[in-house]
Protein backbone atom coordinates (compact mmCIF):
# COMPACT_ATOMS: atom_id res chain seq x y z
CA UNK A 1 0.00 0.00 0.00
CA UNK A 2 1.31 3.22 -1.04
CA UNK A 3 0.43 5.98 1.56
CA UNK A 4 -0.34 9.64 0.23
CA UNK A 5 2.75 11.02 1.48
CA UNK A 6 4.92 8.25 0.26
CA UNK A 7 3.45 9.12 -3.26
CA UNK A 8 4.20 12.74 -3.03
CA UNK A 9 7.29 12.02 -2.08
CA UNK A 10 8.03 9.91 -5.14
CA UNK A 11 6.88 12.43 -7.28
CA UNK A 12 9.16 15.26 -5.24
CA UNK A 13 12.09 12.52 -6.47
CA UNK A 14 10.85 11.88 -9.69
CA UNK A 15 11.18 15.45 -10.40
CA UNK A 16 14.00 16.48 -9.55
CA UNK A 17 16.12 13.83 -10.97
CA UNK A 18 17.28 15.52 -13.64
CA UNK A 19 19.00 18.41 -11.61
CA UNK A 20 20.37 15.63 -9.16
CA UNK A 21 22.18 13.73 -12.07
CA UNK A 22 23.68 17.20 -13.03
CA UNK A 23 24.86 18.06 -9.95
CA UNK A 24 26.63 14.23 -9.46
CA UNK A 25 28.22 14.85 -12.52
CA UNK A 26 29.57 17.91 -11.65
CA UNK A 27 30.92 16.43 -8.78
CA UNK A 28 32.27 13.88 -10.93
CA UNK A 29 33.91 16.34 -13.26
CA UNK A 30 35.37 18.07 -10.28
CA UNK A 31 36.78 15.01 -8.75
CA UNK A 32 38.38 13.61 -12.19
CA UNK A 33 40.09 17.43 -12.04
CA UNK A 34 41.03 16.90 -8.43
CA UNK A 35 42.65 13.07 -9.70
CA UNK A 36 44.33 14.22 -12.49
CA UNK A 37 45.91 16.99 -10.40
CA UNK A 38 47.12 14.15 -7.90
CA UNK A 39 48.54 12.42 -10.12
CA UNK A 40 50.47 15.25 -12.31
CA UNK A 41 51.75 15.92 -8.74
CA UNK A 42 52.74 12.98 -7.15
CA UNK A 43 52.46 10.47 -9.96
CA UNK A 44 50.62 8.17 -7.77
CA UNK A 45 47.79 7.30 -9.44
CA UNK A 46 46.99 5.06 -12.50
CA UNK A 47 43.93 5.57 -14.30
CA UNK A 48 42.37 2.68 -16.07
CA UNK A 49 39.89 2.83 -18.97
CA UNK A 50 37.98 -0.34 -16.99
CA UNK A 51 34.31 -0.16 -15.63
CA UNK A 52 34.61 -0.70 -11.55
CA UNK A 53 32.79 -3.74 -10.98
CA UNK A 54 34.34 -7.07 -9.45
CA UNK A 55 34.47 -9.13 -12.39
CA UNK A 56 36.78 -6.42 -13.87
CA UNK A 57 39.49 -6.77 -11.31
CA UNK A 58 41.91 -9.19 -13.24
CA UNK A 59 41.92 -6.37 -16.40
CA UNK A 60 42.23 -3.12 -13.72
CA UNK A 61 45.36 -5.17 -12.40
CA UNK A 62 47.01 -6.00 -15.85
CA UNK A 63 46.52 -2.25 -16.22
CA UNK A 64 48.14 -1.64 -13.50
CA UNK A 65 51.48 -3.84 -14.44
CA UNK A 66 51.54 -2.71 -17.78
CA UNK A 67 51.56 0.82 -16.32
Amino acid sequence: MLLLSEGDALLKSLHTRPERFTSHIKNLEKEDALLKEESSTYDDIVFVDVIDTYRNVPAKLLNFYRW
